[in-house]
């Protein structure tokens, strides 16, 4: 979650294409969930596949 980091691995455009999407306020509470994630540990890597299911549904992982 390290915009350098965002930079380095997905390229400019996509890092800010990833950055506004994180900033909608839909997408709010789960980049903030990721962004302490990150901060708390450690990580070298993660993935993962979330998908919305509906307009008012909560995330589904």
């Amino acid at each position: 979650m390290d915009p350098r980091g965002m930079i380095r691995d997905e390229g400019v455009l996509a890092a800010l294409k990833i950055i506004r999407n994180g900033l909608k306020r839909e997408n709010r509470p789960q980049f903030q969930a990721m962004y302490r994630l990150f901060k708390e540990n450690s990580f070298n890597y993660i993935t993962g596949v979330s998908t919305k299911l509906e307009e008012n549904d909560q995330w589904n992982f």
